[in-house]
């Protein structure tokens, strides 16, 4: 009379699954503490150089030195850097890969033309990294974003790759 009795006959296997999503879930975020804890995986950072060395109007070639958390050498990359003045008050860091998308050959800033261009093949980039000649179809990689001041130095962060 008053037993409970508990039948589980289809569903027996959506409930396992149930448990072993759960279980993963809790996993992923110990997983995910534990690199936080310890400084894992939050990026790669590369010091592109002092602010009042960079605050050029034409483009300054860097060769960034990306370094994980215990500071080892993780990535080299040619950049060009410039300070663009949006209005009197304001202004961006605009951060561009040095490497053509073509068939990556490193660009050459050409003061007298305000272009980007890549020797190898002629193609031509805008201060943004636009392509505005081809045969290269795609932009240079814009950065800019991931650019901050820490200390007076100009500092760039950018997600580990394998």
């Amino acid at each position: 009379m008053g037993r409970l009795e508990i039948k589980v006959r289809r569903g027996w296997p959506a409930l396992v699954g149930l448990f072993a999503v759960l279980g993963l879930v809790t996993f992923l975020a110990t997983v995910a503490t534990a690199q936080d804890e310890k400084g894992g995986d939050n990026g790669w950072v590369a010091e592109l150089g002092a602010v009042k060395d960079l605050n050029e109007k034409a483009p300054v070639p860097v060769k960034a030195m990306f370094r994980n958390d215990e500071d080892v050498l993780m990535d080299i990359e040619k950049l060009y850097v410039r300070w663009e003045q949006v209005n009197s008050k304001t202004g961006r860091w605009v951060v561009l890969s040095a490497i053509d998308t073509y068939m990556k050959c490193k660009v050459e800033y050409v003061e007298c033309d305000g272009v980007f261009r890549d020797p190898c093949y002629g193609s031509e980039y805008d201060l943004d990294g636009h392509c505005i000649k081809g045969p290269a179809k795609d932009d240079l990689p814009d950065y800019s974003e991931y650019a901050y001041i820490e200390d007076d130095t100009l500092m760039l962060r950018r997600a580990p790759t394998e």
